[in-house]
């Protein structure tokens, strides 16, 4: 996969059309909603999932509610391009920017599209826990083409969709078998 270098995810043409670029690394995170180009800079670099929560710097804080800022900053060297953003799991109120201009704001999964040109881009997720628990931005999002991104969900939406419905049949065939052995000893 493609892997960030001094603070910045590089993409080119090229890596779009190997599937969908997972956006893991290189986050700027801190805590609250300001996003001033002095949030940026003091925010601590993460990767998406190495906090169990919101609070991060004293462990005496840490809670499941609170308010988190993530910035990330791509460099992509290619021709313009029409490309789909795409967070999974983003349980709580969410606003999303592409280039510091409000894309989204919602909440549970974030898909949406944006053309991207040449020369730096950023992107800001705030995510906010008021009434549950939640982890931030456990669950990395991804850019790519609509089509990867489309393929991606479907795959994803059919392994749930299968791994709902194998203990319903598992159960049916289940009663099917105590059905059948009842009926079995009623003879004998």
């Amino acid at each position: 996969g493609l892997l960030p270098e001094k603070g910045s995810l590089h993409l080119t043409e090229e890596a779009f059309g190997e599937g969908p670029i997972f956006l893991i690394d290189e986050w700027r995170v801190w805590d609250g909603m300001e996003r001033s180009k002095e949030a940026y800079a003091g925010g601590r670099r993460t990767w998406i999932g190495e906090f169990s929560n919101y609070r991060r710097y004293n462990d005496a804080e840490r809670s499941p509610y609170g308010s988190c800022t993530y910035h990330l900053q791509i460099e992509y060297a290619g021709e313009p391009e029409i490309v789909a953003l795409y967070f999974p799991q983003l349980c709580q109120k969410y606003e999303l920017y592409w280039d510091n201009s409000l894309l989204a704001k919602g909440e549970a999964r974030a898909y949406e599209m944006v053309q991207i040109t040449p020369g730096y881009h950023s992107i800001t997720l705030c995510v906010t826990g008021e009434s549950g628990y939640y982890a931030g931005m456990y669950f990395p999002g991804a850019i790519g083409t609509q089509k990867t991104i489309s393929r991606m969900m479907a795959i994803k939406n059919t392994i749930y969709g299968i791994s709902a419905l194998a203990p319903l049949v598992l159960a049916a065939f289940c009663l099917s078998l105590w059905y059948g052995s009842r009926e079995v000893k009623r003879k004998y």
